[in-house]
């Protein structure tokens, strides 16, 4: 540890076994890697999830005897801003890529996804991933009892997640919240970007803080809203 930055190397071995309508495959990795996190000052007295940053660089490669060869960086930051003493601005975000020279050599188990409690809400946990349409034997394209084509999600090379939160106490240790959510996992930059906005209900306790949110996707038309409950803990 550097002064505020808690610095730790790993070796992480893995054996995954991706099984799916349109993938079947079984990775041994060997992953080393870095990361970073920035630790609140105080932070055993703090949320220390309303300041954090975090940064990961892994990687893997047929030298270490690994499966697989691909690159990654991953990196998340949140911080809350107190506008005055009962307003608050809450800003999120997630950003991650990977390098790869062939994306069907990707494990399932690194590829990125989106959607969710802490993520894009709106959305169900990991709805948000490119899809590929499920064949049948003999090559041609598997549909459903209505006609409609079958696919899976894949998970994706990319990822780009944030959030806008503008937070309001009231008595008793409650709270509202208005928010803007946005992203996606992608394969290509430059890919569409979901969205979604919603309000929010906030019980502080001791230990953690309940959220209970209600979102609507705007980037889908006709989509219903979708109720998210999360704990953010307090350490």
């Amino acid at each position: 540890m550097s002064g505020r930055w808690l610095r730790k190397y790993f070796v992480t071995f893995d054996n995954t076994k991706t099984e799916s309508e349109v993938q079947n495959s079984t990775d041994f990795l060997i992953i080393p890697g870095v990361n970073f996190a920035l630790v609140p000052q105080g932070y055993l007295g703090e949320a220390l999830f309303s300041r954090a940053f975090f940064i990961q660089l892994r990687g893997s490669h047929h030298v270490f005897g690994s499966d697989s060869d691909f690159l990654q960086l991953d990196t998340t930051a949140e911080r809350t801003f107190d506008l005055s003493s009962k307003w608050h601005l809450l800003l999120r975000g997630e950003a991650g890529s990977s390098l790869v020279a062939e994306f069907s050599k990707l494990p399932g188990s690194v590829r990125f996804f989106a959607g969710g409690d802490r993520s894009v809400r709106g959305f169900g946990y990991n709805e948000l991933s490119p899809e590929e349409p499920v064949l049948n034997p003999d090559g041609t394209q598997k549909l459903d009892d209505k006609g409609n084509p079958v696919t899976v999600k894949v998970g994706a090379k990319h990822l780009l997640t944030g959030t806008v939160e503008i937070q309001r106490d009231l008595p008793h240790n409650l709270g509202i919240a208005a928010f803007f959510d946005f992203g996606n996992a992608f394969d290509k930059f430059g890919d569409p970007l979901e969205y979604s906005v919603g309000l929010g209900f906030r019980l502080r306790l001791a230990p953690v803080t309940l959220g209970i949110d209600i979102a609507q996707p705007l980037s889908q038309p006709g989509a219903s809203p979708r109720l998210h409950i999360n704990f953010t803990p307090k350490l």
